[in-house]
């Protein structure tokens, strides 16, 4: 960012330079607009983003935005590993809708014949 602001500097004290040639007319115009389209021609950077190395205690879905920041991978740590898989299946029974035998329990009581 501090890149781009130093060449938009220069770039803004360069036209400045070249504009008063040009009235004098030591400097033509196309060297006006030539550093008028550099100028414009700049771009902000987007600042980077910080590299991770690890991550723990996520949902799936924080995990695949981390994980497009950081192509390399990341370790993920969790102290139950076990803990993190259910929390995968939980989400992708959500996903699917009740099970049958959780649509059975919703049913209300059941009678027995006897």
């Amino acid at each position: 960012m501090m890149v781009v602001s130093a060449e938009r500097s220069a770039l803004k004290k360069e036209l400045e330079t070249t504009a008063k040639k040009v009235v004098s007319a030591s400097a033509s115009r196309g060297d006006l607009d030539r550093i008028r389209a550099d100028l414009e021609g700049l771009e902000e950077l987007d600042p980077p983003t910080p590299r991770r190395y690890t991550t723990n205690d996520t949902s799936i879905e924080k995990m695949a935005e981390l994980l497009m920041d950081n192509s390399d991978g990341l370790l993920l740590y969790r102290d139950e590993l076990t803990g993190w898989l259910r929390s995968l299946e939980r989400q992708d029974t959500r996903q699917r809708g009740p099970s049958t035998s959780s649509r059975g329990m919703a049913t209300g009581p059941t009678r027995s014949t006897g």
